[in-house]
């Protein structure tokens, strides 16, 4: 590479992650290489690999993305979630389907409503909740559970409190290793939205219209160019 030139690599999604592993192999040959990943899968890695590239690697994520915080251990905790709520439920499920989607059913139901005790379930739904629990006793690829997200995390996400005048306003904050996956999947109607490209440039742009480019700048560790400018990449 030529003198003065350096190296940066990025991706979206399935191409972040494919950017950082590939950003970690090149590193070996480029050592002032750069990753810049947006919306980076959160079972990528293992925490002690995310924690050695927080120097050299950022993953941009807005708000409530569910790619970032998916990995093995949340899509487990989610799928029991969804097996326990389908199997304690006291209402049928296409009238709980519809009635979500049609936005129909009552809004402040009890929870002794909605679902039965678990020592109190009907003989049917009682068996498979027992069986379920059975076959996921021994949860597989134990080691991958845990995985997370390239590098360190530029969190973007929405002003807490949205008025007419800061509407799609954000701000940036930087995410310790592991902490998006900690959260867990947070399922609503942001979790595919906050993952398009498209938005995730909207809410930089609005960051950059409103001046914080600058501070965000200051806790990025670029790389100096003079000091390319003297190295042999």
């Amino acid at each position: 590479m030529p003198s003065g030139w350096g190296l940066v690599v990025t991706g979206h999604s399935l191409g972040a992650g494919v950017a950082a592993l590939v950003g970690l192999k090149l590193r070996e040959r480029f050592p002032l290489l750069r990753i810049w990943v947006y919306a980076a899968p959160g079972c990528l890695i293992s925490r002690s690999v995310a924690e050695s590239m927080s120097s050299f690697c950022t993953n941009v994520v807005l708000g409530q993305d569910w790619v970032p915080r998916a990995n093995l251990l949340n899509a487990h905790s989610l799928r029991d979630s969804i097996m326990m709520a389908s199997t304690h439920c006291r209402l049928p499920k296409l009238v709980v389907m519809y009635g979500s989607l049609m936005r129909c059913l009552p809004r402040r139901l009890r929870e002794e409503q909605l679902f039965h005790e678990t020592d109190r379930l009907p003989p049917e739904p009682a068996e498979v909740w027992r069986s379920y629990c059975r076959l996921t006793a021994s949860p597989v690829m134990a080691p991958a559970l845990n995985f997370v997200s390239p590098g360190r995390t530029l969190f973007l996400r929405p002003l807490e409190h949205q008025t007419r005048a800061n509407r799609g306003k954000y701000e940036a904050v930087w995410l310790s290793v592991g902490a998006l996956q900690a959260e867990g999947l947070l399922i609503s109607r942001r979790c595919l939205a906050d993952h398009f490209p498209g938005s995730i440039l909207q809410a930089l742009s609005a960051l950059a219209k409103d001046g914080s480019a600058e501070t965000l700048s200051q806790g990025l560790d670029m790389p100096n160019m003079a000091e390319k400018r003297g190295s042999n990449c």
